[in-house]
């Protein structure tokens, strides 16, 4: 059995209850546990032969495979293998040599492949002698140099040397792409350029097999802007206009908007449906999980957090800020009720200079109610109620002045992203502020609206 610790490797052997270690050389050239487990076996039977009752059949316990691989590849007939081809060569040839003078006795040779890592006797104690060769001087073994370039290098603060390998070639590759990077500016430098892309993790989507390919060709589209679309059509000078044909369609008496991936995914009017079937899915699964993962209980063993517009896994609801108001207890379904809500939601418009006193109509309440989040969660316990929302920040728009002059719905002078963030706090922040202005206002101990808070969270995907 064999055992690296600390460039000393050991053995034991059972039979007679002793073992040895040596120091394996060629450190400089960037050597790796290969080389150190076959020097081990190497050993080993050198050991075998020498003791006495040598001319016995031999069982080897190794951890390790590619040891095993390597000498698979000298048995049986009919096969050429080559030494100059492996880079351990020096200690592989001993290791045949020695398997050649067994075969000659007619004596059997037994490599078995342990499992690592699992308390195996023999591992341990091969192991200790690997320690006793810590601490004694010790000639290393196999030191010729091969004639092959060492190549160094730093990755996260750690100094590398190897000969040639996949592993030089991978970052040979990755050095010599950063330095052509700055001497490109089309669109894939552009992205390689730009920091906070997640490039890990698309790394990790593209090697899933489970990923079909198609998904992975549309997310390399996406990513690079070679999404086939109108715009990037007449950047290539394949078409003329980068007017979107099915926007134009709609409002043929308007200049039409530029036919992004942005303007695909996120604003043509002719594609709002399947965009929001698309939304709510994305949105169904992630407000489950939610629901899953948030597993505090309280002391009686429930839920702390309950997501209630989860329903299942094939439907959620999206509830209007009535029902929402319902489910706290500040408000019911009767006429007096809809009427003490009207006045409070009045008198906190007027008083915080939203609306004059001329300009009260009741559509304006009922749109206050009628607002409607993606999700809520709630913590009866503590009162507290959380808006959810969840935005998928589709395209970068960098200032570039992509949409029509009449429409002014966006800062365009904003990403994607930072203009829907922007959007929703707008969105909610009489919701919020009026909550925090019955906090601060004088209530009655008993009165429902004064033990309630709300906040709210955004999920940007």
């Amino acid at each position: 059995m064999a055992r690296k610790k600390r460039a000393i490797w050991g053995f034991y052997r059972h039979e007679s209850e002793t073992g040895g270690f040596c120091k394996v050389g060629r450190d400089e050239q960037g050597s790796s546990s290969n080389r150190a487990e076959h020097a081990a076996a190497c050993i080993a039977l050198e050991d075998a032969i020498a003791g006495a009752g040598s001319r016995r059949p031999l069982i080897l316990l190794t951890d390790f495979k590619c040891l095993l691989m390597a000498i698979q590849k000298w048995i049986g007939e009919g096969i050429d293998p080559s030494i100059k081809a492996s880079q351990d060569g020096d200690i592989l040839r001993e290791i045949l040599e020695l398997h050649r003078v067994r075969m000659d006795f007619s004596l059997f040779t037994f490599f078995v492949k342990i499992k690592l890592h699992r308390g195996e006797f023999f591992n341990e104690i091969a192991d200790s002698w690997a320690d006793k060769g810590r601490h004694t001087e010790t000639r290393a073994r196999w030191t010729s140099l091969r004639q092959r370039p060492i190549f160094t290098w730093t990755a996260s603060g750690v100094a590398h040397r190897s000969t040639m390998s996949k592993v030089v070639k991978t970052r040979a590759h990755l050095m010599a792409a950063r330095l052509q990077l700055s001497e490109h500016d089309n669109l894939t430098a552009k992205f390689l350029k730009r920091k906070g892309n997640c490039r890990s993790v698309l790394g990790d989507h593209w090697k899933d097999k489970r990923v079909t390919f198609r998904a992975k060709h549309r997310l390399l589209q996406s990513i690079s802007f070679q999404f086939p679309c109108a715009a990037n059509f007449k950047k290539s000078g394949w078409q003329e206009s980068e007017e979107c044909r099915l926007c134009k369609a709609l409002y043929p008496n308007q200049p039409a908007f530029a036919e992004c991936l942005g303007h695909i995914r996120g604003y043509c009017k002719a594609l709002q449906k399947p965009r929001i079937a698309a939304h709510h899915g994305i949105w169904r699964d992630l407000i489950r999980h939610i629901g899953k993962q948030s597993l505090e209980e309280h002391e009686e063993g429930s839920r702390i957090w309950t997501f209630p517009t989860s329903v299942s896994a094939v439907k959620h609801e999206e509830w209007e800020m009535r029902e929402i108001l319902a489910h706290m207890g500040l408000m019911t379904d009767t006429q007096v009720s809809r009427s003490d809500a009207a006045r409070e939601i009045t008198s906190f418009h007027v008083t915080m200079g939203y609306w004059d006193d001329d300009d009260l109509t009741d559509p304006k309440v009922q749109a206050f109610l009628k607002v409607r989040p993606d999700g809520v969660g709630f913590n009866m316990i503590a009162r507290v109620c959380a808006i959810l929302e969840y935005t998928r920040p589709i395209d970068s728009r960098d200032g570039a002045p992509e949409q029509p002059d009449w429409y002014t719905g966006a800062d365009w002078s904003l990403d994607w992203a930072q203009d829907k963030d922007l959007e929703k706090d707008t969105r909610y922040a009489r919701h919020l502020d009026r909550r925090r202005h019955v906090l601060r206002s004088p209530s009655p101990p008993s009165s429902p609206s004064a033990t309630w808070r709300m906040s709210g969270a955004e999920l940007a995907l």
